[in-house]
């Protein structure tokens, strides 16, 4: 294959890291920039090298050789560790270009350590991810994926699948010799069943941690929605004032609450009798984000209690929901009762999910606030926890919903005594798992992934 680099770093640092592999990769170095690389049969070599185009020198760098097999890609391999100055960086890689190396594309290093063995293409896409990864959620789940997790459930699920459609085929084929029950084949079944349902979930989940879920603070004027948002931010962001209406627009900012990227947002308050065209359209955007909330936090005035503005809120809301009540220094212990009281009435004879309603006691103009932000790392946990680690690659997520679905017809199919049909389905769940593991269609699933990569990894 060509010889390729690539910065792997982006500009702007002090120090800049450009990238060479390939078989000629050593002597189109030594002769880009007029240095002997010493390279050692088999072993890594760091050294200070001053690189030269003709007479001058462009920089002195840390050169380092990795000859293959022992390399990032399994080729011989080269390091040049520069200063970060964008025009060095691209002096470096034109000259090599220049030399006869060729420009990567997107994710080659890691497509050609695919291509050579030296990883699998799930831990080349949760590389990708570890990279893109912007809490700690998201760093757990690629990692473990990167080390060979979910790898592992792939082959020990598809085993387990070939051995039950084997034992299906057998029993068809040889009933007078093999002595299965139906309830065996069920019990087989549903296990399929199960471990790609938890796959499903956690895929779906993993989407969510490695975007912005989004935590929407709504409730009237004045309730102290700013207050609560500048205080899960701990700084001042939104203007706090006793005049109604003077949040008109949503304010949104990006904290990290328990490892998780939280967007948090700060709608308009909402009243029925909106004063101005300008209010009114805050309100409705108010209610738009309120709908697409992950957690909706609804900020109850325990002096105004629970009333219609609040009902229309939890009418809108899809998202779990934590009821704040908020001002709690200026009202009594069976104030307090009556309002959740109130709300828990309400939510039982509107036939919503209780499970879904949460309570923080809260006096969010001083800070006092830790109720809710417990209430929402335990939902935050609740909801977002993957039981196996994967990353949301988008080739994983229908497919994988499709087996499901197959998954379930060969229940079916077995309670019916159908087993000829039953392992049909079987071998194309088969199939699909192979397609997640590259081994079918290679270079199209390859080509897929790695157009996704960073240049130059």
């Amino acid at each position: 294959m060509d010889t390729i680099v690539a910065p792997a770093t982006p500009t702007g640092g002090a120090i800049a890291i450009v990238r060479v592999s390939g078989e000629d990769a050593f002597h189109i170095v030594e002769s880009s920039f007029k240095v002997n690389l010493a390279v050692k049969d088999g072993k890594w070599n760091a050294t200070l090298k001053k690189l030269k185009i003709g007479d001058e020198v462009l920089d002195e760098c840390i050169v380092l050789t990795m000859p293959a097999p022992k390399s990032y890609t399994g080729e011989n391999m080269v390091e040049i560790h520069s200063h970060g100055s964008s025009f060095i960086v691209r002096k470096i890689v034109d000259t090599l270009i220049k030399h006869g190396a060729r420009a990567a594309q997107p994710g080659e290093f890691t497509k050609r350590a695919v291509l050579n063995g030296k990883m699998s293409i799930l831990q080349a896409e949760a590389i990708n991810w570890l990279i893109r990864s912007e809490n700690s959620k998201g760093w757990e789940i690629a990692k473990k994926q990167l080390e060979g997790e979910f790898e592992a459930v792939i082959r020990k699920l598809r085993k387990g699948i070939i051995d039950l459609a084997s034992d299906m085929v057998a029993d068809l084929d040889f009933s007078d010799q093999v002595e299965l029950s139906m309830d065996y084949f069920e019990k087989k079944a549903r296990y399929v069943l199960g471990v790609l349902e938890k796959i499903v979930k956690s895929l779906e989940r993993s989407v969510v941690i490695f975007n912005e879920t989004k935590v929407v603070i709504a409730g009237r004027p004045n309730a102290g929605k700013s207050s609560l948002m500048n205080s899960l931010l701990g700084r001042d962001r939104v203007i706090v004032s006793d005049i109604e209406g003077t949040t008109r627009d949503f304010v949104s900012e990006t904290v990290n609450i328990g490892g998780f990227r939280i967007r948090l947002v700060d709608t308009a308050g909402i009243r029925l009798n909106a004063s101005d065209e300008v209010e009114r359209e805050g309100i409705r955007k108010a209610y738009r984000e309120i709908e697409g909330a992950t957690v909706l936090l609804l900020v109850v005035d325990l002096e105004r209690g629970f009333g219609d503005y609040e009902k229309n809120v939890l009418l809108s809301a899809n998202g779990e929901i934590i009821i704040v009540l908020n001002k709690s220094d200026r009202v009594d212990d069976s104030r307090i009762s009556e309002v959740m009281e109130s709300v828990t009435t309400w939510v039982k004879n509107e036939e919503l999910d209780c499970g879904r309603v949460n309570f923080a006691i809260t006096v969010a103009k001083d800070g006092i606030i830790h109720e809710v932000v417990d209430k929402l790392k335990t939902i935050l946990k609740g909801i977002l926890d993957v039981e196996i680690p994967v990353v949301p690659q988008e080739r994983y997520l229908a497919l994988f919903k499709d087996a499901h679905k197959r998954a379930q017809e060969v229940v079916d199919a077995v309670r019916n005594g159908m087993l000829d049909a039953a392992s049909f389905l079987l071998e194309e769940i088969v199939r699909d798992l192979e397609f997640v593991l590259g081994k079918v269609d290679v270079e199209e699933v390859l080509d897929e992934v790695f157009s996704k990569f960073c240049i130059g990894k």
